[in-house]
């Protein structure tokens, strides 16, 4: 592939995958050193590559093209040429790849984040913590275990991505999905966090509870009030009733 661009007169850099590259990786400065803009083809849906440009001020500078979305390499080829300046001769390929272990830790999308804490308290491993202002940021990315997505699963906003996971699109940070917490986790993130259901209105409780429960939160639904009202003639007519039954009695 990048031979290919290369071929149409396109300049090339290889790079590892973005969400690989640890934040005191030199190839950040080296890619801000790109001339802007330019085309990144990655191989992670646009909206986390874009995360992580914008985590170092690059997201201005590249526009994120996810090769999976192109069934070959024709293909993809052919986007290039359409995006780029193309030079009259061949140019070359900058190989800047260097070794990168395979890394999975959760990233947190800002846009739909609500900073409700429920990922901080769920994780058993000490990934997040709130920072200086009071944010819940990914502070230890490594205590992540590979293959975990859990947390994602039980975020109410679908703002956690692992870009790497392959069974659930909307974990993976595809374009327009929405991670949807099922009945039990959304239970609990009502639990954990205090905050009221939008169903009953109430503060969810621990525990399976007993009677006529919200299926929201799961806690108790409370009694229907029963509102005094003037009597009818209707109800005349019983009391009437009730009065003669006394008498004949």
């Amino acid at each position: 592939m990048a031979r290919c661009c290369a071929d149409s007169g396109v300049k090339v850099m290889l790079i590892p995958s973005l969400y690989d590259i640890a934040d005191d990786n030199p190839l950040w400065g080296r890619l801000a050193e790109v001339d802007s803009p330019a085309l990144l083809l990655s191989d992670l849906h646009p909206r986390p590559a874009k995360l992580l440009l914008a985590r170092h001020e690059l997201a201005d500078r590249f526009t994120v093209v996810n090769i999976a979305d192109y069934g070959t390499v024709e293909e993809v080829c052919a986007e290039v040429k359409k995006r780029c300046v193309v030079g009259e001769s061949a140019a070359s390929v900058a190989d800047l790849r260097v070794e990168t272990p395979p890394r999975w830790y959760p990233m947190l999308d800002d846009e739909r984040c609500i900073n409700c804490g429920h990922c901080l308290q769920f994780c058993l491993f000490g990934v997040y913590e709130h920072d200086a202002q009071g944010q819940v940021v990914v502070i230890h990315p490594e205590k992540c275990k590979p293959g975990c997505p859990a947390c994602s699963r039980i975020c109410p906003q679908g703002a956690i991505i692992f870009p790497h996971y392959r069974k659930d699109a909307a974990i993976a940070g595809a374009p327009g999905l929405y991670m949807q917490p099922d009945a039990a986790a959304r239970r609990m993130y009502y639990t954990r966090t205090k905050i009221a259901c939008p169903v009953c209105g109430q503060l969810a409780q621990p525990g399976n509870s007993a009677g006529d429960c919200c299926p929201e939160c799961g806690g108790p639904v409370k009694a229907a009030t029963v509102i005094a009202t003037e009597p009818d003639e209707l109800d005349d007519l019983i009391d009437d009733l009730e009065k003669f039954s006394r008498k004949e009695l």
